[in-house]
């Protein structure tokens, strides 16, 4: 295995290789990320260009996830496609329900925060460290919390300009 901050492009070639071609070439892993997901995940897995995913990420590709160009992934970010309902008291865990979830462009998501299934988090958004994403984020805001509410709203900007 890779130091983390070693051979960050030689982790997205890995996962091209192994099926995964929704993540663009110029994305940068600075640690694999953990992925997991029942069936055949290697086509619910989009990663727009210029992307940057820090150590420790975890993605659930029960459903889709679909992320936008230039985003940002803290450490230990979680993304969560499945869900269940409350069982019988017999057992809790009631049936799994994959719903997926979609990251628009050129945003930031801190250390640690946890992103819930059916989630859209819209372009320009920050999610602050520690966050849990339970309800859509609308564009060009900041949100932080447990769980996450909108605590400022940002500038618009023209993402195409940004150079990470």
């Amino acid at each position: 295995m890779l130091p983390p901050y070693v051979g960050s492009r030689i982790r997205v070639r890995t996962l091209r290789a192994l099926g995964f071609h929704g993540i663009s070439p110029s994305v940068v892993m600075w640690g694999l990320p953990t992925i997991t997901g029942q069936g055949n995940i290697y086509g619910r897995l989009h990663v727009g260009d210029i992307c940057r995913f820090n150590v420790g990420c975890f993605l659930n590709l029960g459903d889709t996830i679909t992320i936008g160009r230039h985003v940002g992934f803290g450490q230990q970010v979680m993304i969560l496609t499945e869900t269940h309902a409350i069982g019988t008291p017999d057992y809790r865990s009631g049936q799994l329900t994959p719903r997926p979830v979609t990251i628009g462009n050129g945003c930031w998501i801190g250390a640690r925060a946890t992103i819930l299934p059916g989630v859209t988090i819209g372009d320009g958004a920050v999610i602050a460290a520690g966050a849990v994403i339970t309800k859509d984020v609308p564009p060009h805001v900041v949100a932080g919390g447990v769980p996450a509410k909108i605590i400022k709203r940002l500038a618009t900007g023209d993402y195409e300009a940004i150079r990470l």
